[in-house]
This record gives C-alpha cells, sequence and structure tokens, in this order.
C-alpha cells in the first residue's frame, strides 16, 4: 500500500461464491461495497461503477 499499488484480482460472481460456500450471505450479499450500509445522511453515494468493488460477508449458520 505505501507504494501506491494494490493487487487485485477480479473474480466473478460465481467464483466469489466459491469463498462463502456453506456460510449463510448477510444482506445485501454479494453487492457492489457502496450498497453496505449506506450513510443515510450523506446526499450522495458512490454508484457501483464508481466503487469498481464488491464484497460479501457470511457466516457460519
Amino acid at each position: 500500500m505505501r507504494t501506491g499499488r494494490s493487487d487485485v484480482h477480479p473474480r466473478t460472481r460465481a467464483e466469489l461464491l466459491q469463498f462463502v460456500d456453506g456460510l449463510e450471505l448477510v444482506d445485501p450479499g454479494i453487492a457492489a461495497i457502496s450498497e453496505w450500509r449506506p450513510d443515510p445522511d450523506d446526499e450522495e453515494q458512490p454508484t457501483p461503477v464508481e466503487a469498481s468493488l464488491f464484497g460479501v460477508v457470511a457466516r457460519k449458520p
């Protein structure tokens, strides 16, 4: 991170689901990170294209 470089490994939705196989997805599931608990007081939220990253949270059932 100090170099300003970040290793990014693009994955498809199916590839992301492999990481959480057998776990319970927490809403909103696989979604653009801008859609995860947005601040309701912010008038502007980044679009999924602007965020350009997807995230997922899962837990053991």
